[in-house]
């Protein structure tokens, strides 16, 4: 059997295939005794036009969830610990220490007009110089950078800063859209549907007609072999002739469910490795607090296994976790007020407070057990 392809595996079988993705990391982590990370807030909306996506991060690092994560990567005297729905426990003798957490508010800039094929430009350029700016200075400083960022645009600053302190690595974009629109290609003109484009070149020739992004002239640009795509399942006509074009790696969420990863181990194997982590690459069914949910997405565990094997298997110095978006929760639809017209609007109001956090609660939780935990090589307590 060829060890990156099972298909159709009973639980059992993926529980050990897990399993020995964990003891691999413990293996390859156990070198390291001590490394150091940054978190970088990005809190920006302006690549969409959903508002909330910019509280998602703050959202995650003010929980209870990320707080005992902390606790556990950190605390050499704490080798495990319970956080709300799952257990986790160190599973290699290395310790994090966190450097800071740094916060980076999105300027809006109204004093330019919105234009059509790419709408609110100056505040996503704006805000990524910023970006590109502090994860700059961040590589510096420790072996993992964390940004946290709203919506996907503000992708580009930290993939920029990647190819000056990192020219050679391979960009892992774990995403239900490929977002490699050019202005001329998308159909919505929002900049969270552009940043492969902008970060490699491919829409100088609007940037320079508008002079717009002016700070990334003289910055390198992104090679598109060094792109691997996961996940992607709705992709836009222009995106389609743009990827196969360049003939950029594609994994589909079938290849993750059955470990289809070879095409990934080639890849990144040995090298640095940048994951761009889209929440709305997970099944709607499993994380619903996004702008643009696709269906037949991958589970939680799916990212978990993902994660660990990404992680094993190559250094990662960078992770982007974007597009949460905590006020998109399901309110009381109208059928059962219609059905309980004896609720007074107070109650009404304390049910949908109390779906919010619970939602909330969910969607942080999966973030940190299976997309957090895997990279800082914290897994769950064996049985």
């Amino acid at each position: 059997m060829n060890m990156y392809r099972i298909n159709n595996l009973p639980n059992i079988l993926k529980k050990n295939i897990f399993n020995k993705i964990t003891n691999l990391s413990t293996l390859v982590n156990s070198q390291h005794v001590e490394k150091t990370y940054n978190i970088i807030e990005g809190m920006n909306h302006h690549g969409q036009y959903k508002v909330g996506v910019e509280l998602g991060p703050k959202t995650i690092t003010s929980s209870k969830q990320y707080k005992l994560l902390q606790s556990i990567i950190s605390d050499k005297n704490k080798p495990s610990i319970s956080a709300n729905l799952y257990n986790f426990e160190r599973l290699a003798n290395n310790f994090w220490t966190e450097k800071y957490i740094r916060e980076i508010q999105e300027d809006i800039l109204y004093c330019y007009p919105i234009t059509p094929e790419m709408k609110h430009k100056e505040t996503v350029s704006y805000f990524n110089q910023r970006l590109f700016d502090i994860n700059l200075q961040s590589s510096k400083e420790v072996d993992l950078t964390i940004n946290l960022i709203g919506d996907h645009s503000g992708a580009i600053g930290t993939v920029m800063s990647s190819l000056i302190t990192n020219p050679n690595f391979k960009l892992v974009w774990i995403d239900a859209h490929a977002d490699i629109n050019t202005p001329y290609t998308s159909p919505s003109g929002n900049c969270h549907g552009m940043p492969l484009s902008i970060v490699s070149g491919l829409s100088n020739e609007y940037l320079n007609k508008h002079n717009i992004f002016e700070w990334l002239k003289d910055k390198p640009k992104l090679n598109l072999n060094n792109l691997i795509y996961i996940g992607i399942r709705d992709i836009d006509k222009g995106e389609e002739e743009i990827i196969k074009t360049h003939n950029i790696t594609v994994l589909t969420v079938e290849d993750v469910k059955n470990f289809n990863l070879i095409k990934l181990f080639k890849e990144i194997e040995n090298r640095d490795v940048h994951i761009s982590f889209d929440v709305d690459s997970l099944d709607p069914m499993y994380f619903n607090l996004t702008g643009t949910p696709v269906p037949n997405g991958l589970s939680g565990f799916d990212v978990n296994l993902l994660m660990r094997f990404i992680n094993a298997k190559s250094n990662v110095f960078k992770l982007d976790i974007c597009e949460f978006n905590p006020m998109l929760y399901d309110k009381i639809n109208m059928d059962y007020i219609n059905r309980n017209k004896h609720l007074e609007k107070y109650e009404l109001d304390e049910m949908n407070k109390l779906k919010k956090t619970f939602q909330n609660m969910l969607c942080t939780n999966i973030i940190i057990h299976h997309v957090l935990a895997p990279i800082f090589n914290i897994g769950p307590v064996k049985s």
